[in-house]
Formats: structure tokens, C-alpha cells, sequence
């Protein structure tokens, strides 16, 4: 579990993921996840609009696969 914490702080998407599926595990809908991590972002003084785009891009290509694999 530490390693994994560790590896978050070098790779910010693999924290994003971790998120997503833990608000997804709690049956939050995709609109509210990527509400809450822009609010994340802003609460932690990101505002910048290249990290809060990652953040959608991010959360748009996990409801792709989702919606891949229920195919």
C-alpha cells in the first residue's frame, strides 16, 4: 500500500483512477465524480485548466471502457 501511495505522488493519474473507482464503488454517477475531483483540484490550489482538462479526460476515457466492457 505504500508503494502505491508513493508512486501516486510521481504518476497524479494513477491517484485520479484510485478516486473514480472508489466514488464508483459508492455508486456516484460519472457527472458527480468529475465535479468533485475539479473541486479537489481547486481546494488543493490547482487551477489550472491543463490539470482540471487531464482530470475530464481521464474521467471520459474511464466511462469509454466502462461502457466497453459492457459489451
Amino acid at each position: 500500500m505504500g508503494k502505491e501511495r508513493i508512486d501516486e505522488i510521481f504518476d497524479p493519474e494513477i491517484a485520479m483512477n484510485r478516486a473514480i473507482d472508489y466514488y464508483r464503488s459508492r455508486g456516484y454517477s460519472d457527472k458527480w465524480i468529475e465535479a468533485r475531483l475539479k473541486g479537489i483540484t481547486k481546494l488543493i490550489g490547482y487551477e489550472n485548466m491543463e490539470l482540471i482538462s487531464a482530470i475530464s479526460l481521464v474521467i471520459q476515457m474511464k466511462i469509454l471502457n466502462k461502457d466497453l466492457e459492457k459489451n
